[in-house]
């Protein structure tokens, strides 16, 4: 969420062609951010052509998402990709063969 906030900043900055400044004072990479517009222009397109009554465009003056809408993000992107998902082991899945202490806190 912090890096999507950054995203909207820098997208404000640029409209206001302070976007190197921007990224110079927040610690951000230029070209990354560059390259991260670049592929927002591009997924707006391509939404549009699959969707053409939806009129997505990239606005500079989107606020930030609310609380609900970080948690309705962060379980699609979640939804997305389960296999990449840590889950803490819980205590009855350990084997007896395992070393039990090596195992108390761990995420698999």
């Amino acid at each position: 969420m912090v890096l999507l906030r950054a995203v909207g900043a820098a997208e404000y900055a640029n409209m206001r062609g302070q976007l190197l400044q921007f990224c110079t004072d927040n610690g951000l990479r230029h070209k990354a951010v560059t390259e991260i517009r670049k592929l927002r222009i591009q997924l707006t397109y391509e939404v549009n052509l699959n969707l053409p009554d939806l009129n997505l465009c990239v606005d500079p003056n989107m606020p930030p998402p609310t609380d609900f809408q970080s948690k309705l993000l962060r379980q699609i992107l979640l939804a997305g990709m389960p296999d990449q998902v840590a889950h803490k082991v819980d205590e009855t899945e350990i084997k007896e063969t395992e070393d039990k202490i090596k195992w108390k806190h761990a995420y698999r």
